[in-house]
């Protein structure tokens, strides 16, 4: 009698192990699943975050992410241009160098978000870009949080242009996605 209810209860026990639990979706699954068609949709890695889906419909978080991404896939495309352009050897004059602190509006962003930097001239040459920070224009309507470790710089264009490009989180009014890039170049002459 014992062993039949050893093996009884050994296959029960081996049956409910290899069963896979079924969770209810949780209520922000479809506002996840429209995240994931629109990043496929535009070849984007915009990153979920968390819906109050007591404020905002469906319909609304998918016209806020679609206006998003037609954004974010414009500015790639902008700046993979930038990248592309052809470099020209310049001949850098020795001229004194100058300490300039700029504010430029972002790329696609630019009603609503600013770039500062500082950086230094020389003659037609870029170097030591620093004190870099994003501009809220419409806070608290839009708001935007730069992830650790942004922004990343570049000096291209041989020497003539500073771009700048911050990754992080985008906010408009209730709605958030993360893995949004703001851009703005700062020019020699600007």
């Amino acid at each position: 009698m014992k062993k039949i209810i050893s093996v009884v209860l050994s296959m029960v026990l081996f049956i409910s192990i290899n069963c896979t639990a079924f969770a209810a979706d949780s209520p922000e699954t479809p506002y996840r699943n429209i995240l994931y068609n629109v990043n496929r949709t535009y070849g984007l890695n915009l990153e979920y975050e968390s819906v109050d889906t007591s404020k905002v419909s469906l319909e609304e978080y998918e016209q806020f992410i679609t206006s998003v991404a037609i954004q974010q896939k414009k500015l790639c495309q902008l700046i993979l241009q930038r990248e592309l352009y052809s470099q020209k050897e310049i001949n850098i004059s020795v001229e004194p160098r100058a300490s300039k602190t700029i504010t430029k509006d972002t790329w696609q962003y630019g009603d609503a978000f600013s770039i500062s930097a500082t950086y230094d001239v020389n003659g037609v040459a870029i170097s030591n870009p620093r004190n870099i920070s994003v501009n809220e224009k419409k806070w608290p309507i839009v708001r935007y949080t730069p992830n650790a470790g942004s922004p990343t710089t570049n000096i291209i264009d041989s020497g003539r242009t500073l771009s700048v490009k911050y990754y992080g989180t985008y906010t408009a009014i209730d709605v958030s996605v993360s893995n949004v890039q703001l851009y703005a170049e700062f020019y020699y002459d600007s």
